[in-house]
């Protein structure tokens, strides 16, 4: 069988034209963490978990650790939150204080004696303690509006009990 130049090249073409293009999508875990998080506060990689429930929020235990696992959401409807990411922390580290650059709205703690949450970028003026959440959400989340910055590792005093 012969073929000639011509069929040669109009098949090449065809073929050419035919090949579709694969475009490369980001993967799932390009898009974990939000731009929103100070890269230079935080963990290079956060964890989406909007299904996961906080572990040992009932722990109360205030013996030092060396990690702390904490929760933290970007959005909040009705009593539920979403948007959320993990990350472990070192509670040794210094400075313990960790700063968003977009305010969260919800926040949890595997031990949340260990965790307290500021208004402020820098752990400074009014923060609260996790154990003293004011409204509680679906899931052991508590409502922190407009936290800016947290603490890990936060020594507490326990008022005795009268």
């Amino acid at each position: 069988m012969r073929f000639s130049l011509n069929h040669l090249l109009l098949t090449s073409l065809a073929t050419f034209g035919m090949t579709a293009t694969a475009t490369p999508t980001p993967s799932a875990i390009d898009n974990l963490r939000p731009e929103t998080i100070a890269p230079d506060n935080l963990r290079p990689k956060a964890i989406a978990i909007d299904h996961i429930t906080p572990a040992n929020l009932e722990a109360t235990s205030l013996t030092k650790r060396d990690s702390l696992a904490v929760y933290y959401c970007y959005a909040k409807s009705g009593t539920s939150c979403s948007s959320c990411y993990y990350e472990s922390y070192d509670t040794n580290s210094h400075p313990s204080c960790w700063a968003f650059s977009t305010p969260v709205q919800c926040m949890s703690a595997e031990y949340r004696v260990y965790l307290a949450f500021c208004g402020t970028n820098n752990c400074s003026g009014q923060c609260n303690y996790m154990n003293n959440c004011g409204t509680m959400l679906d899931r052991g989340y508590c409502y922190t509006p407009g936290t800016n910055s947290f603490q890990v590792g936060v020594s507490m005093q326990i008022p005795p009990n009268n």
